[in-house]
């Protein structure tokens, strides 16, 4: 049988979730607890009142784990895009606070306004990408970008090439649609529907 206290298989152990320190405490907290109610046990006749202190005691386990439950699940998740080409020159291109909708048929991405203003002489696509790379985001043709959930990397990909290139990559590619981009796939494998991902961006309320 483990050692760690579990509050569920969601959500692990409690070392897990607060930290050794801290399931130490609990445990300490809780054979007190249980000190007293078999000291309250042996000293006294009224078998009502240990059931109370029984009850209360499991009453308030509940309560914290409905109240971490609701925590955790408005913790909004973090969503982010960086440029890759190298350690030194790596920047963030945007997160989940600058996207206004995520379409999951199209992986179409739109942006909010005040990321906009928040962009210096930002040319808006005419759909013609010619030259390739992305106008919005400022990134050449064929820099890559990498795409973060958590902290953790889902996929990589490249800024679309120039239309007049012979070169045609495979995998994930971003080019400019009207005031957004776009995230598609030329061939080869499909990272897109990352199950992270969406659920990510469900949880921050941006799907289309």
């Amino acid at each position: 049988m483990s050692r760690n206290l579990r509050l569920g298989s969601r959500f692990g152990s409690i070392s897990d979730l607060f930290g050794e320190q801290s399931e130490s405490w609990i445990r300490k907290a809780l054979y007190i607890t249980k000190l007293k109610v078999v000291s309250n046990m042996k000293k006294s006749n009224k078998f009502g009142l240990n059931v109370g202190i029984l009850v209360l005691l499991i009453g308030s386990m509940i309560i914290f784990y409905k109240n971490y439950e609701g925590m955790s699940s408005s913790q909004n998740q973090s969503i982010e895009i960086y440029t890759i080409d190298t350690e030194e020159s790596r920047r963030l291109l945007f997160n989940e606070s600058d996207i206004e909708s995520y379409n999951w048929n199209t992986h179409e991405i739109e942006f909010t306004s005040t990321f906009f203003l928040n962009i210096k002489n930002v040319k808006i696509s005419d759909g013609l990408n010619i030259e390739g790379g992305s106008k919005i985001l400022k990134c050449a043709n064929n820099e890559r970008f990498a795409l973060f959930v958590n902290n953790k990397k889902i996929y990589e990909g490249i800024f679309e090439p120039p239309a007049y290139s012979s070169f045609l990559p495979g995998g994930a590619m971003i080019t400019d649609v009207g005031t957004g981009i776009a995230i598609y796939v030329n061939y080869g494998d499909d990272p897109r529907s990352n199950t992270e991902l969406y659920e990510s961006l469900k949880q921050n309320e941006l799907l289309k």
